[in-house]
C-alpha cells in the first residue's frame, strides 16, 4: 500500500486555563496495529483543565484502546464498537458526580485506515475536505441542537473514501471564528500540512488568538512525501511559540524585510533613472546646442575677442542651460549608505576585524555570513529539539490525565486490583514529569492518584512520635512490657517508654551483646533470655539486674519467643521449632515442638504466640499450629493484589484480636493489620523510615518501632 498520511497538529505548549483543548495523533509502531490504520483525535470541554483533563484523555485513550483490541474484521465495525465504549467511559464518568463537563463537550474523533476514512463527531467541532479546489463539510449535520445523554455523545458516524492529494482539517470554533473554511480554501489547496499550519499559525498569531487547535493531514504517497524537506514534515506547530521554525523565520525575514527593502531600492533607482532621462539628459542636449551656436556666432563674427565679450558670451550659455532638479531623496540614501558603511567599520575595527586589504574584508564577512546562518540553524535545531521534548513531557502528561480518568472508572465499577494498577501507573508517570515545566500540573495528579491509593488499599501515613539516637554498638532491641529494652555489644543495657525522648541507661550486665542473635521478653520472670551464636542461652533479670548463663544447649541459633515462661526456638535449617520448658524461671532441656511430618517451615522468617503459633514465609504465606499440629494457612490478601516482597515479621499476643505484619517495601516501612483468619483491615505506612533495618511491633499499646542508621524511631498507630 504506497498510501501514507502526511499530518501536522497545530495547538498550544502550554494548558489553557479556562479549558481542556488537545489535538493527538496515534500512529502504531506494532505492525499489527499499524494495518488497522491511524487515529486523529481533537477534543475540547469549555471547562478549566482539570479535573476536565481526565475525562478528555479518557476518550482518547479508550477509543485507542477499543479499537486496537477489536476482533471484528470490519475496521468500521470496530471503530462504531470502540465509539460505543467511549460513550459508556463517559455515561459512567458522569454516574460518579462528574457532570459539569456535559454540554460543553466538543470532539471529532477520525480513523484513517487505508483511503478508508471515519469521522464521529460531537458539540461544535467540525472537519472539512478539501478535494480538486472545491470544499466538502464532512461532519455537516452530525452536530446536535442539546447536549446528548452520556450514552449518546458520540451519536452520528459518517465515513467515506479519500483520493489521492486529498487535504482535511479538523479543529474547534475559535480557530474557524478567525480562519473560515472558504478563507482556508488556498492555504490548505496549495500548501503541504506543515506550511499551511505555519501559515495558520502566523495568522492566529497577528489577532492574538491561542485557543485554537486544529490536525491538517493529506493522503500522499510514500515517494512524495520522501521528497519533502525534514522542514516540511514538522508533526506539531505551537501556536504560542514565537519561532515557528527556521523556514518559517526566514520566511518571515524575506516577507517583512528582504522583498520591502528590494521593492525601495527598485522603485528609487527607477525614479533616479526616470529624473535622469526627463532632467539631465535634455539639460545636456539643449547646452550642448547652445554652446555650438554660440562658438559658431563667436569664431564667425572675429577672430578677436575681448575679455569682456567672453564674459557675456558665457553668461549667454549659462543663461541658456536649464537648472537640473536636485534629488533630494538620492543625496540622503547615499548619506545613509556612508554612516551605516561607518558604523559598521568603526565596529571592526573595535573587535580588532577591520583591514585595508580588500580580500581580508572579504574574507571576514564570509566568515560573518557563515556564522549568522550557523547560529539561526543551531537555533532552529534547538528549537525543534525543545518541541519534540514538549511534546513527549506533553504526551506522559496526557497519559498521567488519561490514566487516571481510567482508574476512576475502574474503581467506581469495584474493580479494585485495576484501579490500583492504574493510579500507580498515574505515579510512575507524573514522577518522570517532576523538574520540568509540567510539574506544576502533574502535581495535582499525582496528589489525587496518591489520595485514591491509600483509600483503596486503607493506608494511613503515620509520622513518627520522636526519634532516639541509639548510639554506636548497638546489638539487639527487645519490647519489655511497655518499654523498648537496647543491648549493646558492651553488655550495657537502655531503655525508653514511647513518649520518652532519650534511651536512659539501666544496667551494665554481663550480656555477651556482641554475641547475641536474639532476643525475647518473659514477662512471668521479667527478664530478658538472649540466644547466642555458640548455641547457649543468657538470661537478664530486669529487676535484680543479674545475669545468667542457662543449662540447655540449643540445637540452632535462630530467632527465640516467649509464651507462658517457656522460649520457643524457630529452627528453619531443621524444619522444627525447639520448646523450651521453664523450670522456675531456669531453662535446662528443649524438646521438638513440631509433630506433624507434613509441615514444612523450611522458608519462615517470623513467627509469634498467642497460645497458638503463627508462621509467615517470604511469600506472605502464614500457617498456624496448636500443639505441635498445624490448623492450617493462609496466604496475606491485599487491597488490589498488591503484593509485597519484603515481609519482615509478623505479631500478636493473647491479649489482641489482631495480626500485625511488618514490611519493608521500596525501602520504606509499612505494618498490615489482618484478623486472625487472614481477612485484611487497614494497613500504616511509616513515614521517614527509608532506610529502615529492622521493625518491631507492639501489638497491644499499638506502637511499632524501627531502626535505621543509629536512630529509632517511635510510631503511634
Amino acid at each position: 500500500m504506497d498510501e501514507v498520511i502526511n499530518y501536522t497538529r497545530l495547538t498550544t505548549s502550554d494548558k489553557l486555563p479556562d479549558r481542556f483543548l488537545t489535538c493527538q495523533v496515534y500512529n502504531p509502531v506494532d505492525p499489527e496495529q499499524a494495518k488497522l490504520g491511524m487515529i486523529f483525535s481533537h477534543v475540547e470541554i469549555l471547562n478549566p483543565w482539570f479535573p476536565t483533563s481526565q475525562i478528555g484523555q479518557t476518550v482518547i485513550n479508550t477509543l485507542i484502546r477499543e479499537y486496537y483490541a477489536g476482533d471484528d474484521t470490519s475496521e468500521l465495525v470496530n471503530f462504531e464498537n470502540a465509539i460505543k465504549k467511549v460513550n459508556e467511559a463517559l455515561a459512567q464518568i458522569a454516574q460518579n458526580g462528574d457532570t459539569d463537563w456535559i454540554g460543553k463537550f466538543s470532539s471529532v474523533l477520525v480513523l484513517i485506515s487505508g483511503k478508508e476514512a471515519h469521522f464521529a463527531q460531537t458539540g461544535h467541532s467540525h472537519a472539512y475536505l478539501y478535494r480538486g479546489g472545491k470544499i466538502n463539510h464532512i461532519t455537516e449535520g452530525l452536530e446536535q441542537e442539546e447536549a446528548p445523554h452520556p450514552l449518546k455523545t458520540f451519536s452520528n458516524l459518517t465515513s467515506g473514501t479519500l483520493e489521492e492529494g486529498d487535504k482535511i482539517i479538523v479543529a474547534n470554533t475559535s480557530f474557524y471564528e478567525i480562519l473560515e473554511p472558504s478563507e482556508l480554501k488556498t492555504i490548505i489547496s496549495s500548501l503541504h500540512p506543515t506550511e499551511a499550519a505555519l501559515e495558520c499559525a502566523r495568522i492566529l498569531q497577528s489577532r492574538g488568538n491561542q485557543n485554537a487547535n486544529a490536525i491538517i493531514f493529506e493522503l500522499t504517497t510514500k515517494e512524495e512525501l520522501a521528497n519533502l524537506t525534514p522542514e516540511q514534515k514538522i508533526e506539531t506547530i505551537y501556536i504560542d511559540q514565537s519561532g515557528l521554525s527556521f523556514n518559517a523565520t526566514m520566511r518571515n525575514i524575506w516577507r517583512n524585510f528582504f522583498i520591502p527593502s528590494g521593492k525601495l531600492i527598485k522603485n528609487t533607482f527607477q525614479a533616479l533613472i526616470k529624473d535622469i532621462k526627463k532632467y539631465l539628459v535634455p539639460a545636456i542636449r539643449h547646452g550642448l546646442k547652445v554652446l555650438k551656436r554660440g562658438l559658431q556666432s563667436a569664431f564667425g563674427a572675429t577672430a578677436k575677442i575681448t575679455k569682456k565679450e567672453a564674459e557675456k558670451l558665457s553668461q549667454r550659455i549659462s543663461q541658456k542651460v536649464s537648472p537640473i532638479k536636485e534629488i533630494k531623496d538620492k543625496k540622503q540614501v547615499k548619506t545613509l549608505f556612508y554612516k551605516i558603511k561607518n558604523k559598521i567599520r568603526r565596529f571592526l575595527i573595535g573587535v580588532g576585524l577591520y583591514s585595508t586589504q580588500k580580500s581580508k574584508m572579504y574574507l571576514v564577512a564570509l566568515i560573518a555570513v557563515i556564522l549568522v546562518l550557523a547560529a539561526a540553524i543551531t537555533f532552529s535545531i534547538i528549537k525543534r529539539s525543545q518541541a519534540k521534548s514538549n511534546h513527549a513531557l506533553e504526551t506522559k502528561l496526557n497519559q498521567a490525565v488519561s490514566m487516571e480518568g481510567e482508574a476512576a472508572i475502574a474503581n467506581s465499577k469495584g474493580q479494585e486490583s485495576d484501579a490500583l494498577n492504574k493510579y500507580k501507573t498515574v505515579l510512575t508517570l507524573t514522577a518522570a514529569l517532576q523538574g520540568t515545566k509540567y510539574e506544576k500540573d502533574a502535581k495535582p495528579i499525582s496528589e489525587r492518584a496518591a489520595a485514591k491509593i491509600d483509600e483503596i488499599t486503607k493506608t494511613t501515613h503515620l509520622k513518627p512520635i520522636n526519634n532516639v539516637d541509639l548510639g554506636q554498638g548497638q546489638a539487639i532491641l527487645t519490647l519489655t512490657s511497655d518499654k523498648l529494652t537496647a543491648t549493646y555489644y558492651s553488655g550495657e543495657i537502655k531503655q525508653k517508654k514511647p513518649q520518652d525522648p532519650n534511651l536512659l541507661k539501666l544496667a551494665q550486665s554481663k550480656i555477651a551483646g556482641d554475641k547475641a542473635v536474639s532476643s525475647a521478653f518473659v514477662p512471668e520472670y521479667n527478664l530478658i533470655a538472649y540466644v547466642l551464636k555458640d548455641n547457649t542461652i543468657q538470661t537478664f533479670n530486669l529487676e535484680t539486674k543479674q545475669t545468667n548463663t542457662e543449662e540447655v544447649k540449643i540445637n540452632y541459633p535462630g530467632q527465640v519467643y516467649s509464651f507462658a515462661g517457656n522460649l520457643y526456638i524457630l529452627d528453619p535449617p531443621s524444619n522444627q521449632i525447639w520448646k523450651i520448658l521453664s523450670e522456675g524461671g531456669k531453662y535446662k532441656n528443649n524438646s521438638p515442638y513440631l509433630k506433624d511430618a507434613d509441615a514444612n517451615i523450611s522458608d519462615v522468617i517470623s513467627m509469634t504466640i498467642d497460645g497458638s503459633i503463627y508462621t509467615l514465609a517470604p511469600s506472605g504465606n502464614i500457617s498456624r499450629f496448636s500443639r505441635g499440629s498445624k490448623l492450617g494457612d493462609f496466604k496475606v490478601s491485599l487491597p488490589g493484589e498488591e503484593q509485597i516482597s519484603g515481609w519482615e515479621i509478623i505479631s500478636t499476643s493473647a491479649s489482641s484480636d489482631n495480626l500485625y505484619l511488618g514490611a519493608i517495601d521500596n525501602n520504606k516501612a509499612r505494618i498490615f493489620e489482618l484478623k486472625k483468619n487472614g481477612t485484611y483491615i487497614r494497613q500504616f505506612s511509616l513515614d521517614n523510615s527509608e532506610g529502615v533495618k529492622s521493625i518491631l511491633v507492639d501489638p497491644d499499646r499499638n506502637i511499632a518501632y524501627i531502626a535505621k542508621n543509629n536512630q529509632l524511631l517511635t510510631y503511634q498507630f
